[in-house]
């Protein structure tokens, strides 16, 4: 089965990431939970909202340009080795974390040739909480990575093998009188 472009932009963006951030191989796709204290440093990479160029959607045949939202989700706590290296400010380092993502992805900006383009979008979000006595922080940064998706022209649908159709009524009608319709050459894979 072929992958989604997003499914392939989001692995080639996890791949630009594992091992060459204070998250190493704690690297999420797609992940839903928040992070609790004894899961970071961590990564979470997700894409968001899909928009679709109006003027593509004029195209013959038709090529619709596509931009999905290509987030990052930092964790860190207060402990972690990466914060000690910044003097102990947990801010400043979530802020380096964030800047090694943003080099990762900005240094190839087709992720692999997944996307015809990825640029930064939304610029780092900082929250930090506490978590009992330990503060964890999260920061967030987005990219849009651009892509095209062509109409298909022969998708094999498995739901028109019906071909020979009958249709019976439980007996309630002679067999002779039931409907029986036959539809050659309907799909010809």
């Amino acid at each position: 089965m072929p992958f989604h472009p997003r499914t392939l932009i989001r692995r080639a963006a996890i791949a630009k990431c594992v091992n060459k951030t204070p998250a190493m191989t704690s690297v999420y796709n797609f992940r839903v939970e928040s992070y609790a204290l004894d899961e970071v440093p961590a990564l979470n990479i997700w894409t968001g909202d899909d928009d679709v160029d109006k003027a593509s959607v004029e195209t013959a045949p038709r090529e619709l340009k596509r931009e999905v939202e290509l987030g990052f989700t930092c964790g860190l706590k207060q402990t972690d080795n990466f914060v000690a290296l910044h003097d102990g400010s947990l801010a400043d380092a979530l802020d380096s974390f964030a800047l090694i993502v943003e080099n990762l992805i900005s240094a190839d900006d087709t992720l692999d040739g997944t996307a015809s383009d990825c640029v930064l979008s939304r610029t780092p979000k900082l929250t930090i909480s506490e978590q009992g006595d330990q503060l964890l922080g999260t920061i967030e940064l987005s990219f849009r990575a651009t892509y095209f998706s062509n109409a298909p022209v022969d998708l094999p649908v498995d739901i028109l093998d019906f071909a020979d159709i009958r249709q019976s009524l439980a007996n309630a009608v002679h067999a002779d009188n039931q409907s029986h319709d036959v539809l050659p050459d309907l799909y010809t894979p």
